[in-house]
């Protein structure tokens, strides 16, 4: 007598083809809706660096300038997301801290936003 062995059939299914897609197809719009607010985030910090060195070599700036010149540089930079009113000076007894504290709301899909936070700081010692 033959004895036939039936295997199984192995492989991927029309269903999970499909979910893996829809998948991969969410998580590529989330990095592409997050993406530039990191990359702005970067140009923020990197504006925050270049101010500290300036602000390092003139040590008689007043506040108002120092965020007139962060502002610059924001601007420069193609900065969006960052108002004057974001910026805060906290003087101590030797450095002054900058702190740009922000938060970016982008739409994913429908009604699902991303929020984002953002805390940078640097320290001017004197």
């Amino acid at each position: 007598m033959n004895k036939i062995t039936i295997k199984k059939q192995q492989g991927v299914t029309l269903l999970s083809l499909l979910v893996g897609i829809c998948l991969i197809i969410v998580l590529t719009a989330g990095v592409v809706n997050v993406a530039p607010l990191f990359l702005e985030n970067y140009s923020v910090k990197s504006s925050l660096v270049s101010l500290v060195d300036d602000v390092k070599s003139d040590p008689m700036v007043s506040e108002e300038e120092i965020k007139e010149r962060l502002m610059k540089r924001l601007s420069f930079s193609n900065v969006e997301n960052v108002s004057s009113d974001n910026i805060k000076l906290i003087r101590t007894a030797d450095a002054t801290q900058i702190q740009v504290d922000y938060e970016v709301r982008t739409p994913f899909l429908g009604n699902i936003d991303f929020v984002v936070h953002f805390d940078d700081r640097e320290d001017v010692p004197r």
